[in-house]
């Protein structure tokens, strides 16, 4: 017997987003950025600069493993227990699949620190707020992100 899992619409995942945004600016008086929830989870409460205020560690904590709940519930409550095989069939091993995974991670990590902030950051605040600064990384993240995809298809990196 198969099951499917079922989905949430695009428009239901935006007005998540939407709300994911609206709650943490409310709650934290601080905008939305997933790598610097982390920052904070990990290192504490730090001021950015004099136009923001510090934020909360415990906001942060709580903010993230709402985003993993929410995650998990949106995707029909379940956790994939293997690497997706569309995946593990670009490399010769799932260990070699998880060390891509995991080295993609750490150049995300590096990129966001770079930037100065993350996807959700830029894309989702800083776009809406029409920040020249969050437009500009919002280009260069989905422009890289489509060269690399082209690239890889081109070459037979993904099938």
């Amino acid at each position: 017997m198969t099951s499917e899992t079922e989905f949430w619409t695009w428009w239901q995942g935006a007005l998540g987003l939407f709300g994911v945004a609206a709650l943490s600016l409310w709650l934290t008086r601080s905008r939305l950025g997933v790598s610097g929830c982390v920052e904070t989870a990990i290192d504490g409460p730090a001021r950015c600069d004099d136009t923001q205020p510090a934020k909360d560690r415990s906001a942060a904590v709580l903010l993230l493993a709402g985003l993993v709940l929410g995650g998990f519930l949106a995707g029909g409550g379940s956790v994939a227990a293997t690497p997706d095989p569309a995946w593990t069939r670009q490399f010769d091993s799932i260990a070699s699949a998880i060390a891509a995974a995991v080295g993609g991670g750490a150049l995300v990590g590096f990129g966001t620190r770079l930037s100065g902030g993350c996807t959700s950051g830029h894309g989702l605040v800083g776009c809406a707020l029409l920040s020249p600064r969050s437009l500009v990384a919002t280009g260069a993240f989905f422009g890289t992100a489509i060269g690399v995809s082209l690239l890889l298809s081109r070459h037979g990196g993904l099938s």
